[in-house]
């Protein structure tokens, strides 16, 4: 397993040598951002840091290492953007816009690691780990602000609810900054942030307690369906 570290840096790093490794970990950035991972060389970072091929291999062990190394500054990044408390006082749906805006604001800055990160996320585990860190984050942010707003209400599972949630704004995110099926357009973040802040207020104004939540209501649908909607097609 590779830690985003190599032999020197495993230890305590001088004011020097952190400096070396952060010219290299940006090195990393601007050639991954421009090439992809699957293209990147070595030759190409310590190209781009100005350093000898030695001294990238006191730092790291491999392109994969450096790789993960700058996965981490961005995820961590990333889960401070969508942890940062609104500033008070802010209506409810302020709140949403906010954090809605703060999320897209940083994966849009890092829009290409981000793409590289989830397409190379099956084959390095520990970019999946950053990757999924990101997302349960943001589930836990979702999930404060649930109850803060809703209290935490029987028969309605906040857990459930902030991860359901977090799906359909992270896989918004993949979808407009990485799917060809649906291009990108940063012209339209406003509009982005807006609708799926306006989804989300609504699902909250939802709640527990519509209508289609209730035990007669559920009761209804059921007796509303056919034996073989509710069994099955006959074999």
């Amino acid at each position: 397993m590779t830690n985003g570290r190599g032999p020197v840096a495993n230890g305590a790093l001088t004011p020097r040598g952190e400096r070396t490794r952060q010219k290299l970990l940006a090195a990393t950035r601007d050639v991954v951002s421009d090439r992809g991972y699957d293209q990147m060389t070595i030759d190409d970072i310590v190209t781009a840091a100005g350093v000898a091929h030695g001294t990238f291999y006191l730092y790291f062990r491999s392109k994969e290492d450096v790789f993960v190394g700058i996965a981490h500054d961005v995820a961590d990044e990333i889960k401070q953007a969508a942890e940062e408390a609104p500033p008070e006082p802010l209506s409810r749906p302020d709140r949403i816009r906010y954090g809605t805006a703060n999320y897209f604001r940083t994966y849009m800055k890092y829009r290409r690691l981000t793409g590289e990160f989830v397409a190379q996320a099956s084959r390095i585990p520990e970019i999946n780990e950053r990757v999924m860190d990101i997302r349960h984050a943001f589930a836990r942010v979702v999930r404060a602000r649930l109850e803060r707003d809703m209290g935490n209400p029987e028969g309605f599972d906040v857990d459930i609810a902030s991860y359901a949630m977090t799906g359909m704004v992270s896989w918004f995110a993949f979808d407009w900054l990485f799917s060809e099926a649906f291009p990108f357009d940063e012209t339209k973040f406003d509009e982005v942030v807006e609708t799926l802040s306006r989804i989300w207020y609504a699902a909250e104004q939802y709640g527990p307690d519509a209508d289609l939540m209730h035990d007669a209501s559920r009761e209804a649908l059921l007796a509303a369906a056919t034996p073989a909607d509710r069994e099955g097609p006959a074999g």
